[in-house]
């Protein structure tokens, strides 16, 4: 279901600020790529379920993982929409980890990340390269694209674990 209504964005989907993401129900927009989120987790836990713990790291499981995985990012990819694809990848990872990946296939992946990210970089659009400079580095423009991170930390900072109470917070 989730990935028909990642299609059916791409031929019916609402235009908006230069990214096609919403289908309009009538009564409500709908955005499929937040539901991704939580359906990859929910059909990575119910593959792995169905599988023998023995044959986790078999490579037919490996391979449906991967295309499991693969679609749905490439999808909300082509909205754009970076960080979306990049929370869904994050989610699809966790869970094949937890469910008793190989560790070497997680290390040579981030070998493999690590050593494309100049080349992954490079084909960014410009204002996705200032959103991931601005997280690396808020302060570098303090009053635009660093505004939101610098006011987490201040937030957080003056909180602490417990938070400061209901109504009490100076950061809003």
């Amino acid at each position: 279901l989730g990935i028909l209504l990642l299609l059916l964005v791409i031929f019916f989907g609402i235009s908006a600020s230069g990214s096609k993401r919403w289908i309009n129900f009538f009564i409500m927009n709908l955005q499929p790529s937040e539901l991704m989120k939580i359906a990859i987790i929910v059909c990575f836990a119910r593959y792995f379920h169905r599988e023998q713990m023995t044959n986790i790291n078999s490579f037919k499981n490996i391979i449906v993982s991967i295309a499991i995985l693969i679609l749905p990012i490439l999808l909300v990819i082509s909205q754009p929409d970076l960080g979306t694809s990049i929370l869904i990848a994050m989610s699809g990872i966790i869970v094949m980890w937890l469910a008793g990946f190989n560790i070497k296939y997680f290390v040579y992946s981030g070998l493999t990340l690590v050593i494309s990210l100049p080349f992954v970089i490079s084909i960014l659009k410009p204002y996705q390269k200032l959103r991931v400079l601005s997280f690396f580095n808020p302060d570098r423009d303090p009053l635009g694209a660093g505004y939101q991170i610098i006011q987490s930390k201040i937030a957080v900072g003056s909180g602490g674990l417990t938070g400061k109470g209901y109504l009490k917070g100076t950061q809003s």
